[in-house]
């Protein structure tokens, strides 16, 4: 192979390379701006569904790949234990202080 064909080569190479580069940024673009739209389209706190709205958005909500999470990671599921709802409600404190009577 001679100097301008080897030139040639890695010039290709190179292009091939930053186009690939560009592409992915571009992808990586219109993946955060889809993220972004989700999330401000998204339900907030306070707005009322009817019985309808609720039974879409589960059922759409059941077909998501990450169900658990907004596009950008935050958690939307928060799971108490029955402890923790009993603490809150001081259910443990009642009974405990009802036992302690007798």
């Amino acid at each position: 192979m001679n100097l301008p064909e080897t030139q040639t080569i890695f010039k290709q190479i190179l292009d091939e390379i930053i186009n690939d580069d560009i592409k992915r940024k571009n992808l990586d673009k219109l993946t955060e701006i889809k993220k972004s739209i989700a999330c401000k389209s998204a339900i907030k706190a306070g707005k009322h569904l009817d019985n309808q709205e609720i039974d879409i958005l589960i059922k759409n909500w059941a077909k998501t790949k990450q169900p658990y999470t907004c596009p950008h990671g935050r958690p939307i599921i928060y799971k108490l234990s029955k402890d923790d709802i009993d603490k809150h409600f001081r259910r443990n404190m009642v009974i405990t202080n009802f036992y302690n009577k007798w």
